[in-house]
């Protein structure tokens, strides 16, 4: 299993065993890899220079992962997203759901939770946008915010807790509360997670 990995998107990507990860986790700008890899990346890699263009070999992932975007801002995700969350919580399937760090949020779902075809798991890009036309067709509300340019191969995609470079601040996990004390603001009812960031990078990535 190995990630792609960057400090900056005009760097090189770098390979990164799971054995590596933690040591990534601390406060900059940092990238990682929607899916993990195995030997096909490595020997394309070496093929292509260090390049990742080009690459069509197997793709894998743990979690599905949606991206909710705004030109606004995140309080009017965070109203579009309530719809979902308050079905999940009466559901009791977990999640992740972190702020951006800017005007969005990204949601990760582990696959044991979703139904889908595992005769793609090494084509799970395509595995991926496909549970994100779903998750919009049953939450309409999400459609305006859904980025659905983001499902390639390569894709890169802002690590847990690194720092956006354009606001300085950090890719935060969030716990959805739906008390009639928050009913003020959907933006309230999603509040700063206590948990470990170490124990949240080594459940989506290990």
């Amino acid at each position: 299993m190995v990630w792609l990995f960057t400090d900056n998107l005009k760097n090189k990507r770098v390979v990164v065993n799971e054995g590596e990860l933690i040591c990534m986790l601390y406060d900059r700008e940092l990238y990682t890899s929607m899916y993990y890899y195995d030997n096909d990346m490595i020997k394309h890699l070496q093929s292509a220079n260090g390049s990742v263009g080009g690459f069509d070999g197997n793709v894998y992932g743990n979690y599905f992962i949606v991206d909710f975007d705004s030109t606004a801002s995140p309080e009017v995700v965070a109203e579009a997203l309530m719809p979902m969350l308050k079905k999940l919580k009466h559901l009791g399937i977990p999640y992740y759901l972190f702020l951006s760090g800017k005007k969005g949020f990204h949601f990760y779902i582990h696959k044991k939770y979703v139904l889908y075809d595992v005769s793609y798991e090494n084509k799970w890009h395509l595995l991926n946008r496909g549970f994100g036309v779903t998750l919009v067709d049953e939450h309409p509300e999400l459609t305006p915010y859904w980025d659905n340019q983001m499902y390639d191969k390569v894709r890169m995609f802002r690590f847990p807790y690194s720092i956006h470079p354009s606001t300085g601040k950090r890719k935060q996990l969030v716990n959805y509360f739906d008390d009639d004390v928050f009913a003020t603001s959907p933006i309230n009812c999603l509040v700063y997670s206590n948990e470990t960031p170490e124990d949240i990078v080594s459940s989506i990535f290990l």
